[in-house]
């Protein structure tokens, strides 16, 4: 069996399993998609969620926060680690990232 991890639901599956109408099993045989974990992937999984929940930017600024990162790596990995590590630095780099 597959980890369930390793494979990406949409929210309305997810919200039809942890209801109980679904098995996460059929969700993920019915329609397998594949997360590719790459560290770059892993890491924008990881600031996508924190720009969502922690900051509330809208899914646009999302997308542009995420391409600045792209585009300045040491920045990203700065700020990744800042933002796992909870450190005070994290308003520094966000600072820097909206500049």
């Amino acid at each position: 069996m597959p980890i369930p991890c390793d494979y990406e639901i949409t929210e309305a599956e997810k919200d039809a399993v942890l209801a109980g109408t679904i098995s996460m099993l059929q969700v993920l045989t019915d329609n397998p998609r594949e997360i590719p974990w790459s560290e770059k992937e892993f890491m924008r999984r990881g600031f996508t969620d924190y720009f969502r929940e922690e900051c509330h930017f809208s899914e646009e600024q999302i997308e542009e926060s995420l391409d600045k990162l792209d585009k300045n790596s040491s920045l990203r990995i700065k700020l990744y680690f800042s933002i796992m590590d909870e450190m005070s630095t994290v308003d520094e780099y966000m600072r820097q990232l909206k500049g």
